[in-house]
């Protein structure tokens, strides 16, 4: 396995003239449980969604902030609510062999509207009034939720009494056993829809990493190779100027109820910086650069040579989409993400797919509504074969929010370190799958110190959710013949049990179980196994457990007595004392291995001495008739009495 190198933590990691340090946050379980799920709806923007037979071209209207305005009918609605942009919502969508599809022609038809006069409801109102109008939508506003020698991987330092449990652990995902198998595979995607990426983490971006304006990198944050660095131009022609390493979807943040307290409450851009956090901490659990002798342990994050500055990065690629910000709710700093900006995103996604990169899951963290073009978004992103994971929600509710009801999505329930549904996870019918999401170490930020590196262990489904995204990345490295389909089935009929109190999904995703579903095990077992009791009189029945691993299909005991049994987890009695050596033989495909525990039981005779005979008899004295009543308290266990009443009479 990948768990036995050499034990060491990283505080500060030195190479030749930099000095680079990580520090930890503090632990923060509420972060992302608090505020409600569905904030309200953006109070001046809403999306119009034209009729199938309405022609449209993107080409033209996509050059013009009136382009909805210039249709038949919307020019005096643009006059009366003081329409400022009324644009494509996801341009091209209409052109090319993508217009081909129903899920293409149906987004060509998606316009977005912002209004500076007027109600919103009257807005929308009005514009479903014109006939060529299917329908309109809101916008919701709705809140987020091999060992290597990583720092803190499984040896903190001891003022930080957490560590990456939720991969190794008895009800963690087991990705230490995955890791032998398949470490992630640079040429598959993931997409992580939330409050940006901290991208020059030195887990994430590595030791050269990439931004805005560069796009040399050694790290594990994917760099669009059709896009040429600060030249103002669209060169790979996807409607996004110098998308390098994602992009910024958000464009407003100043409505005066949602107002931001983000680092970037500025316009759609480029530069997909994580001003929350939220973001970063569910992209190290996917991909932080796995063995680089640097703060955390990703689940598809490669496998590194040891060191910071030498290791090129080799796992999954994360593409940052920031769809949200930090704003001020009752007193604290909450995540809220934002729909239209989810389905821009998403499309995004969609179209990197088709144009040829292998993007296997997005990742989404949070609340959601039917509104701002969600629904359609997400049938065309599922349409290319891609999987969409979202957090079920941190309420202790049984109620699926939109992308959970949807049964194309998986949710996932959280899980604490003794495999009991967290608290605060949402429940149901309707979770597919748990992952741990209680006390789950990654790549952090704080917006107050933004230029340093950390690591922090928060609670929530939002941090569930990577887990799986995580594990699909894996799937689709090792073997990218997977479906979609393929890779959701692999995953739930190979989950893990965990204390099923409530419903959290079929169990806790395991990532060596899913892929050993797709191949046998390819090594020979290691057998292991324990016994209770140890010791005790004869006769001593003893439960033994094995705890091989690398799936054996046959086992051989031998309980050093003479006797032998077959059984995977025999019950045996010794009925005679002695000390007896234990040896279990485990076998695959593969091959044989032995596990051989010298004198493991001992079996002693019960006590052999001969009684000490007491008793007591009260009362001790009295008038005739006198009845006493005598109780025996002798020891070593006498198997017969006899009493001598002093008067000539016994019993």
């Amino acid at each position: 396995m990948r768990r036995i190198l050499t034990a060491l933590f990283v505080i500060a990691v030195l190479v030749p003239g930099v000095v680079l340090a990580v520090e930890h946050l503090p632990s923060n379980p509420s972060k992302y449980v608090d505020a409600p799920s569905f904030m309200g709806y953006v109070p001046n923007e809403f999306i119009v969604v034209l009729k199938d037979n309405v022609a449209v071209d993107h080409a033209k209207d996509a050059m013009s902030d009136r382009a909805l305005s210039r249709m038949q009918g919307f020019d005096a609605l643009a006059k009366r609510f003081d329409v400022v942009r009324s644009r494509p919502q996801f341009p091209g969508s209409d052109r090319s062999a993508r217009a081909n599809t129903p899920e293409a022609r149906k987004l060509a038809h998606y316009y977005k509207v912002r209004i500076d006069y007027g109600t919103l409801e009257d807005a929308m109102a009005a514009y479903e009034e014109n006939p060529l109008v299917d329908h309109v939508e809101p916008i919701g506003i709705h809140t987020l939720r091999a060992t290597p020698n990583d720092g803190y991987y499984d040896d903190p330092p001891p003022e930080f009494p957490y560590d990456q449990w939720h991969y190794w652990d008895t009800y963690g995902i087991e990705a230490d056993m995955a890791w032998d198998k398949e470490t992630g595979d640079a040429t598959v995607v993931v997409g992580v829809l939330d409050s940006g990426v901290k991208y020059d983490h030195g887990d994430l971006g590595g030791s050269n990493p990439p931004g805005p304006n560069d796009v040399s990198t050694n790290g594990n944050i994917w760099v669009n190779s059709q896009e040429i660095v600060g030249n103002s131009i669209d060169d790979d022609g996807n409607g996004y100027v110098d998308d390098v390493i994602g992009w910024d979807f958000v464009e407003r943040t100043d409505w005066y109820i949602y107002s931001c307290v983000d680092l970037d409450c500025g316009g759609a851009d480029n530069d997909p910086f994580d001003g929350n956090g939220h973001g970063t901490h569910v992209s190290g659990t996917i991909a932080a650069i796995t063995n680089n002798g640097y703060a955390v342990a990703g689940i598809a994050g490669g496998y590194g040579d040891g060191t910071f500055a030498g290791t090129v990065a080799n796992g999954v690629k994360i593409v940052p989409c920031r769809i949200g910000y930090s704003m001020q709710y009752q007193g604290q700093t909450v995540g809220v993400v934002i729909m239209d900006y989810v389905a821009e995103a998403m499309y995004y996604m969609a179209e990197l797919k088709i144009r040829g990169e292998n993007v296997a899951a997005v990742n989404f963290s949070a609340g959601s509504s039917n509104s701002g073009g969600l629904s359609a978004a997400c049938d065309y992103l599922i349409a290319q074969d891609v999987m969409v994971i979202v957090a079920a929600g941190n309420s202790n509710s049984s109620s699926a929010d939109y992308l959970g009801a949807r049964t194309d999505c998986m949710d996932v329930g959280a899980t604490d370190v003794n495999g009991n549904p967290a608290s605060f996870s949402n429940y149901g019918s309707w979770v597919d799958i748990a992952a741990p999401g209680v006390e789950i170490m990654s790549t952090a930020m704080d917006p107050g110190s933004p230029t340093s590196d950390y690591v922090a262990a928060y609670d929530g489904t939002s941090m569930s959710c990577p887990h799986v995204v995580g594990v699909a990345a894996l799937l689709e490295s090792y073997d990218p013949s997977l479906s979609a389909q393929d890779k959701w089935d692999l995953m739930v009929d190979n989950a893990k049990a965990y204390n099923q109190t409530k419903d959290v999904g079929a169990g806790i995703v395991d990532a060596r179980a899913a892929i050993d579903a797709i191949s046998p095990p390819e090594f020979p077992p290691v057998a292991a196994f324990v016994g209770s009791p140890l010791s005790g009189d004869i006769p001593l029945t003893v439960t033994f457990t094995d705890q091989s691993t690398e799936s054996p299909t046959s086992w051989q005991w031998k309980f050093g007595d003479g006797n032998m049994s077959t059984e995977q987890n025999p019950v045996y009695t010794y009925t005679v004392a002695g000390d007896y050596t234990v040896t279990l033989t485990a076998t695959n495909a593969f091959g044989s291995d032995d596990e051989i525990k010298p004198n493991y039981i001992s079996a002693t005779e019960p006590p052999q001495f001969p009684p000490v005979a007491a008793f007591v008899g009260p009362p001790l004295s009295g008038e005739i008739p006198l009845t006493v009543t005598v109780t025996d308290q002798s020891t070593e266990e006498p198997t017969t009495w006899l009493w001598d009443f002093g008067d000539g009479n016994a019993a």
